[in-house]
């Protein structure tokens, strides 16, 4: 029904359109083929389900077969059971002859056993004796081959005892006196094996080396022996031992059976008992099964390896009476040992100590022997020739279940965490501390890449400090490299700036006469060694903290020379104009100077300044091309070592490098500007006269060009070009915006006869034609010609008609979008032919203008700031 429904829903959409009469064949053709595919989906759905259900029924079929058959089986057991039970005259009481005879049977067997106990133990003592005297200590001498048969007399021995040690508690005061003679010689036999295990342990390593492979084998299979019986009988006490529950918990139940909160209390025990019986049981059968599942048992219990063999939990392990196991044993149920003898621990132990005593005997070599404790790093190579042969050979001849390289390496981390943990609290200088990380990392990195190690097997340790002592001694070293990169720089500025300030010997010139200081290589010598350092260690975060922390000083040592800079900027020209007020100064030398200035100084009469040292702007000269260098040296190390790492971490250094660029560009124009500063501070007195009346027929332009020419020709022999380029086009701007900053002593243009038009231009030509001779020809136009530009729209706004400003400024605005107001009333106030209230009007209406461009250009972001923003009436 809902297939039809959906048929017809979708005959129905496509029959809406008005061309779909035209297309029926196309339209039934289309439905046929969705029909089909919707047959097979649905057909394949369906077989898959049926086959499902087919399965799901024969299975249901076979169980119920099965438990018929099984139920008809225990029916034939039972009444065979009752049917031999009758027909036995007497049973019980053969039951109980049977019973007896078991029990002579067993005394007799016990009897026999302590009579031949005593031969049984000297024989063990014998083979002992025999194998320590072969060997003196020594195991790689003879390869101990009686092991296993001591191993094994002495374990029938020890079981035979500890039997005997229980029946001996239920038994008569005389027995129990008689059992510590008979097994009185048992404890010198096992102290004895305990000590032959223990050498043997001692030398496993060297017992690899040395290919001894069959003594190996044996050994660990003791191990493996002891281990699954110490299993075995700690499952089979247990189960006893809550058996024993069981029944007395059943006996009170039936003599307070009439009390309700003791009855609630031992159902809720004996319930629980159960659960924990059932849990042993199955245990047990786990154990007893299959020696895989035994294995699986072992690894389980892997975080026990420290403590010894595997304990079960609290509440499922306790001790049972000697009664209850005194009956386990006459029934059969025990047949071996009584108590868990726990060899894996003693094997555990062993190895911890033997490994102790081999680091402790090389700690003390570096430390009393060589009075270096810090060359044990070279003398650890050791290490991973032995957790080599662990990982890669002994897993041959020991169990699989036995984590034997695990257990190796828990001891030999716990011996490096110490010794390296030793180091670092030796407060080791930064190459240590290098040497330190990189001995862990390369540890770790054989670990992982040569060994191939799970986390399992290292328990997820990726550092021998641990990464908290780790992460600390990597900041320990960064503090410390910061530390003494704060030193290095300290004295290298102390040293630098003292030069720059005495200025006692002119700057040093390089192979293309251009002038520097040796301070700036100095400073990236410095980096760059202490670059490579960290790079080496391996550490990224250690390259990464070095990186960012001489960038901050960097960045410190910037800020620091442009305040000196203009700190010895402001003194010269200080110093300079008190030469100029004070003519008895400038006859006298630097001593005499001091000496008249500190005399002059210690009046009430105004403060002189002190003496200036010559040559500052060769200084700055020199200072702004070091800005290149360090840049230059700046990039290179990004460049350099931000191939040593991943994308993202050379992207953290070049931003480290990159917020140290600008600083060298700033501290560049620092520098510019100063020379721009005393440049122009020997041209206050021809600026003072442009638009004046000596200035039509002076020659302030000549001495203005005259001046800037003999600096600017020195000064380009000198400086690094690219600062130069920067720095003429700087003295352009300078240039013409002092000439129209002299219109703020409101000279009025004298234009009859031309006279102002005639003047402007040829100070223009001849302020261009000089210019031009510094500039590089494919930097005229964009460097001087459209600077020079504004000369003309001033020269119009000066003499144009009134009426044409508006529109004279509206074309400067184009060139110049930011030309201040400032300036056109300025032009205003100097002509004649403008008075106030013409003036403000004219203003008023360029201001609109001008705000009407300012939206215009709002958008256009690409569009900065003109030199004319820096104009200004001082």
């Amino acid at each position: 029904m809902v297939y039809e429904e959906y048929a017809l829903s979708k005959i129905n959409n496509l029959l809406k359109d008005e061309n779909a009469l035209k297309n029926i064949k196309e339209i039934k053709e289309h439905l046929i083929k969705e029909k089909s595919t919707l047959d097979f989906r649905l057909k394949s759905v369906s077989d898959k389900n049926r086959a499902s259900v087919n399965n799901g029924l024969q299975e249901l079929d076979d169980s119920q077969k099965y438990v018929k058959r099984l139920k008809k089986k225990i029916t034939e057991m039972t009444k065979l059971s009752q049917e031999s039970t009758k027909s036995i005259e007497r049973y019980d009481v053969i039951k109980k002859i049977t019973k007896l005879q078991t029990i002579m049977e067993q005394t007799t067997g016990i009897y026999e056993k302590i009579v031949q106990f005593g031969d049984l133990v000297d024989n063990v003592t014998a083979m002992i004796d025999t194998e320590f005297e072969n060997n003196q200590n020594d195991t790689l001498a003879t390869g101990v081959p009686q092991l296993l048969m001591i191993h094994h007399q002495l374990t029938v021995a020890r079981d035979f005892s500890e039997q005997c040690d229980v029946l001996g508690q239920i038994s008569t005061d005389d027995v129990q006196t008689h059992l510590p003679r008979i097994f009185r010689n048992l404890e010198s036999a096992i102290t004895k094996f305990n000590q032959l295990f223990q050498l043997i342990t001692n030398d496993l390593l060297e017992l690899l080396t040395t290919k001894n492979y069959s003594l190996i084998i044996r050994f660990f299979k003791i191990l493996e022996f002891e281990e699954k019986e110490d299993l075995k009988i700690q499952a089979i006490r247990t189960i006893v031992c809550l058996r024993e529950k069981e029944l007395e918990a059943s006996k009170i139940r039936k003599i307070s059976d009439s009390d309700s909160d003791i009855d609630v209390s031992l159902r809720n025990s004996t319930n629980n008992s159960h659960k924990r019986t059932s849990k042993i049981k199955d245990r047990l059968l786990k154990i007893k099964n299959t020696e895989e599942q035994q294995e699986s048992a072992n690894l389980q219990n892997k975080t026990t390896l420290s403590s010894g063999a595997v304990h079960l939990e609290e509440e499922e392990y306790n001790t049972p009476s000697d009664k209850a196991l005194a009956e386990e044993i006459l029934n059969g149920t025990i047949t071996s040992r009584v108590y868990p003898r726990n060899y894996k621990k003693l094997f555990l132990d062993y190895l911890s100590e033997e490994i102790d005593l081999v680091f402790k005997r090389c700690w003390d070599h570096f430390e009393q022997e060589e009075q270096n404790t810090f060359a044990i790093l070279n003398g650890l190579d050791w290490i991973n020739g032995e957790l080599f042969g662990i990982k890669r050979i002994f897993p041959l001849y020991c169990p699989a279940a036995l984590p034997i390289f695990h257990i190796y390496f828990q001891v030999y981390y716990k011996n490096l965490n110490k010794i390296f943990t030793d180091l670092v609290n030796s407060e080791p200088e930064t190459s240590m501390i290098l040497n330190i990380l990189d001995f862990d990392k390369e540890f770790f990195k054989f670990l992982n890449k040569e060994l191939e190690c799970s986390k399992e097997e290292i328990d997820g340790a990726t550092s021998l400090l641990g990464d908290t002592a780790k992460q600390q001694l990597l900041d320990d070293y960064l503090n410390l490299i910061l530390q003494k990169m704060q030193e290095w720089i300290n004295n290298l500025e102390q040293s630098e700036f003292e030069i720059f300030k005495e200025r006692k010997q002119p700057p040093q010139s390089d192979s293309e006469n251009l002038l520097y200081l040796d301070s700036t290589k100095t400073c990236f010598q410095m980096f760059t060694q202490q670059v490579e350092v960290a790079a080496d260690s391996g550490q990224v975060k250690i390259l990464l903290g070095v990186v960012e922390s001489f960038c901050k000083l960097l960045i410190d040592r910037q800020n620091k020379w442009i305040l000196l800079i203009n700190s010895e900027v402001n003194h010269w020209l200080d110093f300079t104009h008190q030469l100029e007020n004070n003519p008895v100064l400038a006859t006298m030398n630097k001593q005499e100077q001091a000496e008249y200035i500190a005399k002059n100084n210690s009046t009430d009469a105004p403060k002189l300044a002190t003496p200036c040292s010559g040559g500052l702007i060769e200084y700055l000269i020199a200072v702004a091309n070091d800005q290149m260098k360090a840049a230059d040296y700046a990039v290179a190390i990004s460049t350099k070592f931000g191939e040593l790492v991943s994308k993202s971490n050379s992207r953290i250094i070049n931003d480290h490098i990159e917020g140290t660029l600008d600083g060298f560009a700033s501290v560049a124009k620092t520098n510019t500007n100063g020379l721009l500063r005393i440049i122009f501070d020997d041209l206050v007195i021809p600026y003072k006269e442009i638009f004046s009346k000596s200035w039509y027929t002076g020659n302030q332009a000549h001495q203005i060009r005259d001046t800037l020419n003999e600096y600017l020709t020195d000064i380009s022999d000198q400086m690094n070009p690219y600062v130069f380029s920067t720095f003429i086009e700087n003295v352009i701007e300078k240039t013409i915006l002092q000439y129209l900053n002299a219109l703020k002593y409101a000279h009025h243009f004298k234009t009859k006869n031309g006279k102002f038009v005639d003047k402007l231009q040829d100070d223009a030509s001849i302020f261009f034609k000089m210019f031009c001779e510094h500039v590089s020809p494919e930097d005229l136009q964009t460097v001087v010609s459209d600077k020079f530009k504004f000369l003309e729209y001033f020269l119009e706004l000066c003499v144009y008609p009134v009426s044409d400003i508006p529109t004279i400024w509206t074309s400067l605005l184009t060139k110049f979008h930011d030309c201040p107001m400032l300036l056109l009333g300025a032009i205003l106030k100097c002509r004649k032919d403008v008075d106030s209230s013409a003036s403000k009007q004219i203003m008023s209406q360029c201001l609109a203008i001008k705000t009407e461009r300012s939206k215009q250009m709002a958008a256009e972001i690409d569009i900065g700031p003109t030199f004319l923003s820096d104009f200004n009436l001082n």
